[in-house]
C-alpha cells in the first residue's frame, strides 16, 4: 500500500511501518474534514450553491429547469447539476438533502485525492503527501456546494488518463483520455482551456514512438469528446434558445460601472504562487514526458483561464471560486519539486517531512474546519426565511438584488434574481423592452429584497454610486451622520445595460430588516 502511494519502502521494516502509518493517519485526517462537512453542510455553502440546489429540487419534482417556476434557466454547469438532481431524487426533505450533498462532495474530493496519489506514485515518489496537504483544505473548505469537487475529480482523472495513455497507448486508455476530458469540461465549462491544451499536447508533443502512438489514439478517440460537447450545446439551443449558459453570457456581456475584474483574489494568487516557481524549477531539472504532456500545457491552460477571467468577465467573478484547477496543478507541481529536492536525502528525512505535513493538515482541520464550521446553524437560517418571507409577510413573489439562493431554497416564496443569472434571454429582453413595472404587474411581484439598511459609507459607495452586479442602482438620501437610506432602486437589463425603470422604496414600506442579511420592502403591485 505504501508503494502504491509513492513512499519508498527500501528502508527496512521500520520505514515500511512508518510509511504505512502515515498513510493511515493522513486518511484519518481527510476523513475528519469529510465528517464536519457531512454533519454541518449548510455552514459551508455560499449563496450561489443554492442556485444549483433550488433548480435541482424543481427538476427532481418534474417542474423543469427553473429557479422560481416563472422562467427557465440553464445558468449552471451541467454535470454537477445532474448529481444534485440525483441527490434530490433520493431525499424528500431539503434539510436532509443537504447532508446528501455533503456526502457527494466528500466522495468526489476523496476520489480526486486517490487519483492524485496514483499518478504521483509514478512521477513524484515519496512526496504524495504534499498534494494531500495542499489540496485537502482547499477542496473541503472552499469548493463546497458548487461544482468544485466534481471538477477536481475529473481533472485528476484526466491527468491520470493522459499519463496512462502515454505509458500504455491502447484503445482503452485512448477512450479514457477522451471521456475524462469531456466530463471535466461538463463538470466546469471553463476547464476547456486546460483540457483543450492538454489534448493538443498529446497530439503534437508526446515524445518517442509511444508518443506517436498516443497522439494517434487521442485523435482517433476525439469524436467522443466532440460528440459529448456537441450534445450539450445542442440541448441548450433546443431547450433554452441559447448555446452558452445564461450566467456565462451575462458575466461576459455586463454593462454599468462594474465591467471587468480588476485583480484576482487571494486564492488565485496562492495558486499562481505555487505554479509559477515550481514550473520554472521543473523546466530546468525535470523536462520529462509528464512535464511535456501534463504540467506545461495544464499551466498554459491556467494562464489562458486567468486572462479570460480578468479581461472578459464582470467584476463579480473576482469573488467566486473558479480556482480548483489552479490549486490542483499547484499541488502536483509542488509534489514534483519536493521529490526533486529530497531524492538524495535518507528515508528518515522524507518521513520526517511527511510527518510535519500531517501535523500541519491536522492543525488546519482543527482551526479551519472543526472550530469554524462545527456548529448547527442551518435550521435557524431556513426557519428565518420561511417564517418572515412566507409565514409573516405572506409574500407572493419577491425581486432580489442579490443572494437569492438561500431565500428560495429555505422558503416557499418564488425569488426573481434581478442580476439575471438564474433567468433566461426572454427575461432580459422583457426588461429592456417593457420595463420592470410590466414584469411586476404580470407576475404579481409584491416585495423587493435588498441589502440591510441604513448604508454606511462603504454601502453607499457599493450600492448608491455604482450599478451593482450590472443590474441595480439605489437612490439614497442621508439618514443621520454617516448613514444613508435608499428610497428607490433603478433596475437595468443586464444584457444591454438599458434602464428598466425604478421601484419606489419608501421607509414606510420596509417590512423586514435583518442585519448582515437582507432588507425587504413591500411593493404595491396588485397580484394577478
Amino acid at each position: 500500500m505504501a508503494a502504491s502511494l509513492g513512499i519508498a519502502v527500501s528502508g527496512g521494516k521500520y520505514a515500511r511501518g512508518a510509511s504505512a502509518l502515515l498513510i493511515v493517519l493522513f486518511a484519518v485526517v481527510v476523513g475528519l474534514f469529510a465528517a464536519v462537512l457531512i454533519r454541518w453542510p449548510d455552514n459551508f455553502f455560499a449563496d450561489d450553491s443554492y442556485f444549483y440546489f433550488q433548480v435541482a429540487w424543481n427538476i427532481a419534482r418534474g417542474l423543469g429547469s427553473t429557479f422560481n417556476n416563472i422562467m427557465p434557466t440553464n445558468g449552471y454547469h451541467p454535470l454537477w447539476m445532474m448529481f444534485c438532481i440525483l441527490n434530490f431524487k433520493l431525499f424528500s426533505s431539503k434539510l436532509t438533502a443537504m447532508h446528501g450533498i455533503g456526502v457527494f462532495i466528500s466522495l468526489f474530493d476523496v476520489g480526486a485525492l486517490l487519483l492524485l496519489g496514483r499518478t504521483l506514485r509514478r512521477v513524484a515518489p515519496g512526496a504524495w503527501w504534499c498534494a494531500v496537504l495542499v489540496y485537502t483544505p482547499f477542496c473541503f473548505l472552499t469548493q463546497l456546494g458548487t461544482e468544485g469537487a466534481l471538477s477536481g475529480f475529473f481533472l485528476s482523472a484526466y491527468v491520470a488518463a493522459a499519463y496512462g495513455l502515454y505509458r500504455q497507448p491502447d484503445h482503452l486508455h485512448g477512450f479514457l483520455f477522451a471521456m475524462t476530458g469531456a466530463l471535466a469540461v461538463l463538470s466546469r465549462l471553463d476547464n476547456v482551456f486546460v483540457v483543450g491544451l492538454m489534448y493538443l499536447a498529446m497530439l503534437v508533443a508526446a515524445p518517442g514512438a509511444e508518443g506517436a502512438r498516443s497522439g494517434k489514439l487521442a485523435l482517433l478517440w476525439s469524436p467522443v469528446a466532440v460528440l459529448t460537447s456537441t450534445a450539450y450545446l445542442v440541448s441548450n439551443e433546443v431547450w433554452f434558445g441559447i448555446i452558452q449558459p445564461i450566467s456565462g453570457m451575462l458575466k461576459a456581456h455586463s454593462h454599468g460601472e462594474s465591467s471587468h475584474v480588476r485583480h484576482l483574489p487571494n486564492v488565485a494568487l496562492y495558486g499562481l504562487a505555487m505554479i509559477l516557481p515550481c514550473l520554472l524549477v521543473l523546466a530546468r531539472y525535470q523536462r520529462d514526458a509528464f512535464f511535456r504532456l501534463v504540467e506545461l500545457p495544464y499551466a498554459f491552460g491556467v494562464f489562458v483561464h486567468a486572462g479570460y477571467i480578468v479581461f472578459a468577465l464582470s467584476s463579480e467573478t473576482r469573488w467566486t471560486w473558479y480556482y480548483t484547477s489552479w490549486i490542483l496543478l499547484g499541488s502536483i507541481v509542488l509534489s514534483r519539486v519536493v521529490t526533486l529536492g529530497t531524492e538524495r536525502h535518507p528515508q528518515r528525512v522524507r518521513l520526517a517531512l511527511a510527518t510535519v505535513g500531517l501535523l500541519m493538515l491536522a492543525g488546519v482541520w482543527m482551526r479551519g474546519s472543526y472550530q469554524t464550521f462545527a456548529h448547527d446553524m442551518s435550521s435557524a437560517k431556513g426557519a428565518g426565511f420561511q417564517e418572515n418571507l412566507a409565514n409573516r409577510l405572506h409574500i407572493h413573489l419577491a425581486l432580489a438584488f442579490d443572494k437569492p439562493g438561500r431565500m428560495a431554497y429555505y422558503s416557499d416564496v418564488p425569488i426573481v434574481a434581478l442580476d439575471g443569472l438564474m433567468g433566461d434571454l426572454k427575461f432580459q429582453r422583457d426588461l429592456a423592452n417593457e420595463g420592470i413595472a410590466a414584469f411586476d404587474a404580470l407576475h404579481g411581484a409584491d416585495a423587493f429584497v435588498g441589502p440591510p439598511v441604513p448604508f454606511d459609507a462603504n454601502g453607499k459607495a457599493a450600492f448608491c454610486d455604482a450599478i451593482y452586479l450590472s443590474s441595480v442602482r439605489f437612490h439614497c438620501v442621508p439618514d443621520g451622520a454617516g448613514k444613508w437610506m435608499p428610497d428607490a432602486v433603478e433596475v437595468f437589463a443586464r444584457l444591454t445595460g438599458k434602464s428598466a425603470g425604478s421601484l419606489a422604496l419608501p421607509e414606510s414600506a420596509l417590512e423586514w430588516n435583518e442585519p448582515n442579511l437582507v432588507a425587504v420592502w413591500h411593493l404595491p403591485t396588485a397580484r394577478p
